[in-house]
């Protein structure tokens, strides 16, 4: 029964995730997120955490370089990327994009651009 509801939290978090896209919220908050599904903190770290196998923080960061990688790819192709794109997809800092981008991806915000417009080229 508790596997279950894990499962059933964390579509309800992937439902605010995707719907309401509420990772673009800088200041987003396992209490907060919590709040709205109607549990503790507590009890929603531990069902992403068991479900995902990923802390909060790192969940709601890959809904984020998902929307930076959207953005990316609607920019112009001369648009400088680091330049608010990671704000809008719920990033507080620069840096913290970076190093997230980059754990998820596997490659830097700019090397990604290269490879896109290169590829693009080709």
């Amino acid at each position: 029964m508790e596997i279950a509801s894990n499962k059933k939290m964390v579509v309800q978090v992937r439902s605010l995730m995707t719907d309401t896209q509420i990772y673009k919220d800088g200041n987003l908050k396992l209490d907060s997120v919590a709040g709205i599904i109607g549990v503790s903190s507590s009890t929603l770290s531990k069902a992403i955490n068991r479900v995902t196998g990923k802390n909060f923080n790192n969940y709601v960061n890959e809904f984020r370089v998902k929307e930076a990688i959207r953005l990316l790819s609607d920019a112009p192709e001369n648009t400088r990327f680091v330049h608010g794109f990671y704000k809008q997809a719920g990033f507080q800092s620069r840096a913290s994009f970076y190093r997230t981008f980059k754990k998820v991806i596997g490659i830097t915000p700019a090397e990604y651009k290269r490879q896109k417009a290169a590829a693009k080229k080709t």
